[in-house]
Formats: structure tokens, C-alpha cells, sequence
């Protein structure tokens, strides 16, 4: 694989990643509206079991691969902060399991305004989050040249 074709083939993986995200994204909606009555409970166990690892296999994949093409650019502090957002991402989806394996579990003794406030908190941040890549980041990896 030459040197120019790399960035190419990264945004490739990198839409991958943001597009899983943004189907997790929907899932949460989805699970947030059908509380407290409707609750899928299957969707829901599953969203909790693969909520934390497409979002750290996501952020593994920008701060290793992406990352690094970028540092030294005039957009390293960019990705610094990126770097910290996503740390606060992923302790809040851990955040979120627990609640809503917890919700799942026990109904009557959970909250289900607080996890439907909590689910939503999260995938709007994800969104802006992902838009902020989608539109600024995104587009440095389909230059054919970088910075």
C-alpha cells in the first residue's frame, strides 16, 4: 500500500466507525422513547452489552490510526481535546450499562426518567461528537495530500 493511498483507506474505516456509532446512537433513541412502558428488553440487553466496545473500538481506531497523521498539524490541540472527550464518552456509556442493566433487572426499583435523561444525554453529546468528525476531521483523511 503506497504512502497515498493510506489516508484514503483509513477514511474508509473511519465513516465505518462513525456510521456504527451513529446506529448506536438511534438504538439509544429508540430505547430512551420506549420507556418506561414499552421497553424492548432483548434491544435493550444488547445495546448494554455492545454500547462500550463499539465506542472504545471506535476511539482505539481515531487515536491510534487517525491520530497520529494529524499530530504536528495545526490541529493537535483538536486532537487533544478529542482525546479527552473521549475518555469522558466511554466512562459515561459505562455509566449508562449499569443503569440500564439495572432498569432491566429491577424495574420497580429503577428510574426510568433518570435512564431515558441519562441515554439521551449521551447519544446527543456522540452526535455532535461525531458530526464535529464527520465535518472537520473526515475530510483531512480524504485529502490527498495531508497538512
Amino acid at each position: 500500500m503506497n504512502a497515498a493511498s493510506t489516508p484514503h483507506l483509513l477514511a474508509c474505516e473511519f465513516r465505518g466507525h462513525l456510521a456504527r456509532q451513529e446506529q448506536l446512537c438511534d438504538r439509544l433513541e429508540r430505547l430512551a422513547d420506549s420507556l418506561p412502558d414499552a421497553l424492548n428488553v432483548q434491544e435493550g440487553l444488547y445495546v448494554a452489552q455492545s454500547l462500550l466496545p463499539t465506542v472504545t473500538l471506535a476511539h482505539r481506531f481515531e487515536e491510534e490510526k487517525v491520530f497520529p497523521l494529524l499530530h504536528g498539524t495545526t490541529h493537535s490541540a483538536t486532537l487533544e481535546r478529542l482525546g479527552y472527550e473521549h475518555m469522558g464518552d466511554e466512562e459515561y456509556a459505562g455509566d449508562i450499562i449499569h443503569a440500564l442493566r439495572a432498569y432491566v433487572m429491577e424495574r420497580r426499583s429503577s428510574n426510568a426518567e433518570a435512564l431515558a435523561w441519562m441515554m439521551r444525554g449521551f447519544f446527543e453529546a456522540l452526535r455532535r461528537h461525531i458530526a464535529f468528525e464527520r465535518e472537520h476531521i473526515l475530510p483531512l483523511l480524504e485529502k490527498e495530500k495531508l497538512p
